[in-house]
């Protein structure tokens, strides 16, 4: 029985790893430190910034806002953890 694989498309590729990332980041934490999580999480977020990104023309107008929303919140997260990842750094 053969099976058909579906096509890797960028927002396919951007799925796997954003939910790869976000289930990573906690162990990795817990085994490596705050430092090398942090990075994971922020490679996370910016998988799902793109991703929202990338469909934001396709999405139905009253959700837009929503997706705008979510947009701005995400990229807040981005940016607190990228200065948490820098103040460990220090």
């Amino acid at each position: 029985m053969d099976r058909i694989l579906p096509e890797m498309t960028p927002e396919r590729l951007l799925t796997i790893i954003l939910a790869v990332a976000f289930l990573a980041a906690p162990p990795i934490a817990l085994l490596y430190g705050s430092g090398p999580g942090l990075f994971v999480l922020a490679g996370a977020l910016l998988a799902t910034i793109g991703l929202a990104w990338s469909v934001r023309s396709h999405v139905p107008a009253h959700a837009r806002q929503r997706l705008q929303t979510m947009l701005v919140l995400n990229g807040a997260l981005l940016v607190a953890a990228v200065i948490a990842l820098v103040l460990i750094a220090l």
